[in-house]
C-alpha cells in the first residue's frame, strides 16, 4: 500500500517551504497527487533522498541549464573566497608574528641606543676629566720649568759671581746675588 502525506510534512522532512514542495510536484520533481486542492506527496525514502533540498529561486529568463551552471560557478567562487579568506588569516597571523619582532628589535635597538648614550656621556666626562688633568699637568710642568729657570739663572750669576777673582769681590758694596752675603 502507498503512503502519501502532506505537503507541510514534506516540506518539514526537506526542509524547505511547503510552496517549495508545491512547485516541485507540479514540475514533476516529486511523485505528487492532487487531492481536491491539496497536493499529497508520495513518501517513499528513493524519491525524497533524490530530491534537492536547497531551495532554488530561479530568476525568469534563466534555464534550470544555466541555474546549475551559475550555481556551479558560485559554489567555486566561495571556494576561491574562502582560500583567500584562509590565506589573508595566515598572512595577518604573519603579520602579527612580524609586527611583534619587530617591536621587540625596536625595544632592543632603543635599549642599545640607551646604553651607548649612557656610554657616550661616561666617555666624554673621562674626557673632560683627563682634559682637566692635561692641564693641571701643564700648568704644574710650566711652574716647576719657571722655577728651575729662575734656578738656573741664580746659578749662573752665582757662577759668574765666583769666576771673578777673589779681589774684587771683596768690597763693602759688593753683594752676591739675591740678597747673599760677603762672609769675612
Amino acid at each position: 500500500m502507498e503512503e502519501w502525506i502532506t505537503t507541510a510534512e514534506a516540506a518539514n522532512i526537506l526542509k524547505v517551504s511547503r510552496r517549495r514542495v508545491t512547485e516541485m510536484a507540479r514540475q514533476g520533481k516529486l511523485k505528487a497527487k492532487r487531492d481536491g486542492k491539496n497536493w499529497l506527496v508520495h513518501s517513499s525514502l528513493e524519491q525524497l533522498d533524490g530530491v534537492d533540498k536547497e531551495v532554488k529561486v530561479i530568476p525568469q529568463g534563466v534555464s534550470e541549464e544555466d541555474y546549475e551552471i551559475l550555481k556551479e560557478e558560485f559554489k567555486i567562487l566561495k571556494e576561491q573566497l574562502q582560500l583567500k579568506e584562509k590565506e589573508l588569516n595566515e598572512k595577518s597571523q604573519k603579520i602579527g608574528k612580524y609586527e611583534i619582532q619587530l617591536e621587540e628589535e625596536r625595544k632592543d635597538f632603543e635599549e642599545q641606543v640607551s646604553f651607548l648614550k649612557d656610554q657616550m656621556k661616561n666617555k666624554d666626562k673621562q674626557i673632560d676629566n683627563l682634559q682637566e688633568e692635561l692641564n693641571q699637568s701643564r700648568e704644574r710642568a710650566d711652574t716647576i720649568i719657571l722655577q728651575l729657570t729662575r734656578q738656573v739663572e741664580q746659578a749662573q750669576k752665582l757662577a759668574s759671581f765666583y769666576q771673578q777673582p777673589f779681589w774684587r769681590r771683596w768690597g763693602k758694596n759688593k753683594q752676591l746675588p739675591e740678597g747673599r752675603k760677603i762672609e769675612d
